[in-house]
């Protein structure tokens, strides 16, 4: 089954976010900088606090809560902060690669032997043993492949609920039935 739709640089930038967001090393990065910034802003709130209130003899008290306000501050912030970032710096990433060309027709078909991804005069496909999850959000049907790999087909490809249901039971049923031969083809292995 094939299907096509018009993509745009905002739906190329939630493609490329919400596929970095599921690596290990985006993961890694947004710890990181999670608890450098919590560290960063207690200590900043708790050395400042302790020379404002210096000569009270409540200056170490209250600079250890000020620093713990301002570690929680910054852990609870950070997240948030950094969505905006990645976004912003995907953004200004792919309006840079893509320039004039968004939007962009998208072909997606669904066969026997894998996924096709047809846009920007590219084809990519992807065999189905390279496929390790497929789900839908209420906005797309979405391919995840191995090594980070994120196939985006966006609802509006489809003419009607139907269809993005006959979609996802052609693309299910061919992963299924690799799945199948590949279990019955390696019995010792895990797919």
């Amino acid at each position: 089954m094939r299907v096509q739709f018009e993509a745009s640089l905002k739906d190329v930038v939630d493609a490329a976010f919400r596929a970095s967001i599921r690596t290990k090393a985006v993961q890694r990065w947004r710890l990181q900088g999670m608890v450098l910034t919590g560290v960063l802003s207690g200590l900043v709130c708790g050395v400042l606090t302790f020379f404002v209130i210096f000569e009270s003899q409540m200056g170490w008290v209250a600079a250890v809560v000020a620093a713990l306000i301002g570690t929680f501050g910054g852990l609870l912030l950070y997240p948030s902060a950094y969505r905006q970032t990645l976004r912003r710096r995907l953004r200004q990433l792919y309006r840079e690669l893509i320039g004039n060309n968004a939007p962009f027709k998208v072909e997606i078909e669904v066969a026997p032997n894998g996924i096709s991804i047809t846009q920007l005069n590219t084809q990519v496909i992807y065999a189905w043993s390279e496929i390790e999850e497929l789900f839908e959000t209420p906005d797309s049907v979405d391919f995840v492949a191995r090594g980070g790999g994120l196939v985006v087909v966006k609802k509006r490809a489809f003419a009607s609920l139907e269809e993005t249901s006959k979609f996802v039971e052609e693309a299910t049923r061919y992963l299924d039935q690799f799945r199948e031969s590949f279990t019955a083809a390696n019995p010792d292995s895990h797919t």
